[in-house]
């Protein structure tokens, strides 16, 4: 699966959390900003290939 899937997943795990009023803010934060560094780790190549085109 790929970092941008997960970070969806995570995003709607959060969102039904909150709307049944089950909040578990930390440690949805610390998954998404890991899970968002990993996107931004596996979008950096595909970046540099068209900067150097």
């Amino acid at each position: 699966m790929s970092a941008l899937e997960d970070l969806r997943i995570v995003h709607a795990m959060r969102t039904h959390d909150r709307n049944i009023g089950d909040e578990n803010e930390g440690d949805y934060r610390v998954a998404f900003d890991m899970l968002l560094d990993r996107y931004n780790t596996e979008r950096e190549p595909k970046n540099a290939n068209v900067e150097n085109q």
